[in-house]
């Protein structure tokens, strides 16, 4: 083994030797860029997969029509097997969320964990799969950026080389789950905060267009939120948008303080396994009656953004209301008051997951309430149109990050 691993390292310190005689460090970088887009790509179509894979496994069977007391159990349980395989099998604690990544880049020079890619990828998709309120979004950028650190540890690039190449794992992964590449180069300019000179746009957009690609590969033209434009909005609504990003800001404050409370709440408990019984019998009882805040909520966003609402009432105990408008604003408000709670109690629990999605979910579902108490009102407004505002208007409020929400 040992005698292995000098020949690998000699074979490497020659290749090394090659590629400073023969490409130029701009070139280099662009191969890299590439090499680094196509596996964190992968990364992020791998978690999307894994997650979609166990949730099919464990609701298949649900009838629509009727509540499922397995909502009770599946979030529990998903996030109990989390615990367990970190304490007992991986025994290393993951860093699955973009803060520690932000640490990293200021810190340690970009240097994140190998197997922090491997552990986030495992934890993301159980917690989620099983019903978890938290999303993807993170997990895939943080993963992607661990790939992109390792590949720059491997071959031994400088400080600001290996902070570009976690940026462009970054970039790419967020591109390859919503197929756009300049969302992914946005992200990572305003989250990752990176020098916005032509030697980073370059290599970012590069990333960002291969990891899309990938992306394209495996899911082919199906986008992860499908928004179609059925009636532009008019000079008139200007106000009611303005009202609905006051609304937005309120929420965006209103999530960042239920983060606080819940962090304080568990910090009560002095034994994981307490936090885990309350933290498990909450999510169960709020998705027993809300399923709609189970598992990452893609369905759910891509509903309010087709204008339709009935996935309220889905394997609900309310299912005979789904008729009543006002039955609906009640289940949106729920929805809209629960949801950070759902969000932060599975963090808090034991969880593996990002912000990202749910606070997408809570904008959508602003934005859906907010466009039928206008028609409730004689004001005939477009439902999905202000749920993607709404959607814009809570990760600007809550990331502090504008062209992104944009």
């Amino acid at each position: 083994m040992r005698r292995f691993q000098q020949i690998f390292l000699k074979n490497l310190n020659s290749l090394l030797i090659w590629r400073l005689k023969h490409i130029n460090d701009r070139q280099y970088v662009i191969i890299l860029a590439v090499i680094v887009g196509l596996f964190s790509g992968l990364v992020a179509v791998l978690i999307k997969n894994s997650v979609h894979l166990v949730q099919l496994g464990l609701t298949f069977f649900f009838i629509p029509q009727y509540q499922n007391i397995l909502f009770l159990l599946y979030p529990m349980f998903g996030i109990g097997l989390v615990y367990l395989l970190i304490r007992y099998v991986i025994r290393r604690e993951p860093k699955p969320e973009i803060p520690d990544v932000l640490y990293a880049i200021h810190r340690k020079k970009g240097k994140l964990p190998p197997a922090n890619t491997w552990i986030t990828m495992i934890a993301s998709a159980i917690t989620v799969g099983f019903g978890g309120s938290a999303g993807l979004e993170g997990p895939s950028a943080t993963a992607g950026a661990s790939m992109g650190s390792s590949i720059a540890q491997f071959l031994r690039l400088n400080k600001k080389q290996t902070i570009l190449m976690v940026s462009c794992a970054g970039a790419a992964a967020i591109a390859s789950l919503f197929k756009a590449p300049i969302t992914g180069v946005v992200f990572a300019l305003e989250i990752f905060m990176i020098d916005l000179t032509m030697s980073s746009i370059l290599p970012l957009l590069v990333s960002a267009t291969v990891g899309t690609i990938s992306s394209y590969l495996f899911f082919g033209n199906d986008v992860l939120y499908d928004f179609h434009i059925l009636l532009k909005p008019s000079w008139s609504e200007i106000p009611f948008f303005l009202v609905l990003g006051i609304l937005t800001g309120v929420f965006s404050i209103y999530f960042i303080k239920i983060k606080h409370f819940s962090h304080r709440l568990f910090e009560k408990f002095n034994r994981h396994w307490k936090k885990w019984l309350f933290g498990g019998i909450s999510l169960g009882v709020m998705m027993f009656f809300m399923p709609s805040l189970f598992g990452e909520g893609y369905s759910t966003v891509n509903s309010c953004l087709h204008g339709d609402y009935s996935f309220l009432f889905l394997n609900s105990p309310f299912y005979a209301y789904k008729d009543s408008i006002y039955a609906v604003l009640i289940m949106f408000f729920g929805l809209i008051v629960l949801k950070s709670f759902a969000t932060f109690f599975t963090f808090e629990t034991g969880g593996i997951g990002g912000i990202f999605a749910p606070i997408l979910f809570l904008g959508s579902s602003i934005g859906f309430f907010v466009a039928i108490l206008l028609n409730l009102l004689g004001f005939y407004v477009v439902p999905s149109n202000f749920a993607m505002v709404g959607m814009s208007g809570m990760l600007s409020g809550v990331m502090f990050a504008p062209l992104t929400g944009i």
